[in-house]
This record gives C-alpha cells, sequence and structure tokens, in this order.
C-alpha cells in the first residue's frame, strides 16, 4: 500500500498529459476532409503551449515578449510563429493574464482575413467573425488593470 501511494502522483500527472496530447491529435471544427487544420490554428497553438510554458517556469503569466519568446524558440522560429498568415501582421498578445482573466483571451489576430480572425482562447484557438469577436471585452495592450 505504501509504494501505491508513492506513485499516485507521478501516474496522475502521466495521464494528464497522455489524454492532454491525445486531445491536441483530435481534429478541429475547422479541418475539412483532405485538409489540415489552418496555419493560424496552428500558430496559435505554438504560442499557447509557449504561454503555459512560460507561466509554469515563471510561477505567473509572461509579462512581455522577452519573456515568452525562449519558449516560442522550441516551436520554431517566434518571429514567423506571431505573425499572422492571414493579414501579415504580427499576433496581438494580451501580457500578464491566466486563464481566468480577460475571457481567457490570449492571443488574436489584428485584422484577420474575409471578416474572420482567430482567437487563442482558454481552451484553444477559435475562428469568430467580428461580431462573436467584438463581444469578448479584451483589455487593450498596455492598459492597466
Amino acid at each position: 500500500m505504501i509504494q501505491r501511494r508513492k506513485y499516485r502522483r507521478p501516474m496522475a500527472a502521466t495521464l494528464v498529459l497522455a489524454v492532454s496530447v491525445l486531445a491536441g491529435c483530435s481534429k478541429t471544427s475547422t479541418e475539412v476532409a483532405g485538409q489540415g487544420p489552418d496555419d493560424a490554428e496552428v500558430q496559435l497553438r505554438t504560442v499557447a503551449s509557449a504561454y503555459s510554458g512560460a507561466t509554469v517556469k515563471l510561477g505567473r503569466p509572461p509579462r512581455n515578449m522577452e519573456e515568452l519568446k525562449p519558449f516560442l524558440k522550441l516551436g520554431g522560429d517566434p518571429d514567423q510563429i506571431l505573425r499572422s498568415p492571414h493579414d501579415g501582421q504580427p499576433f496581438e498578445i494580451v501580457w500578464g493574464v491566466d486563464a481566468e482573466e480577460a475571457n481567457g483571451v490570449f492571443a488574436y489576430e489584428k485584422q484577420g482575413a474575409g471578416g474572420k480572425r482567430w482567437v487563442l482562447l482558454q481552451y484553444g484557438p477559435a475562428e469568430m467573425d467580428e461580431q462573436q469577436f467584438a463581444q469578448l471585452n479584451i483589455p487593450k495592450p498596455g492598459a492597466k488593470k
């Protein structure tokens, strides 16, 4: 019995990791038969992973690009990851938020394309039209909390 308790936490952590990996492998609503996810969706998933890694390592959400970039480098070229393939502009990052703040919005395309833009929410990337995006009430960059 004592041996079982010793391994309970690592087993739970392994289970959470396995579920997370499997969830990341599932298809999203943006995937159409024969097509993969949108490039912006993939890039925002990388931003989410980096943001999460930075939050764990720092003990708080990242406050600026310098705190996030080392974690982005694990996914490739940070400058390329942070540039929207739709509007060519850098993604807007909402610094210093955790999953409970700012409606769980961490990043988004400044303009997007075709009346839609990709938004990184606490549960993952989502494509929204302008009306949906306007309802998010996201703090403006540089705004005081």
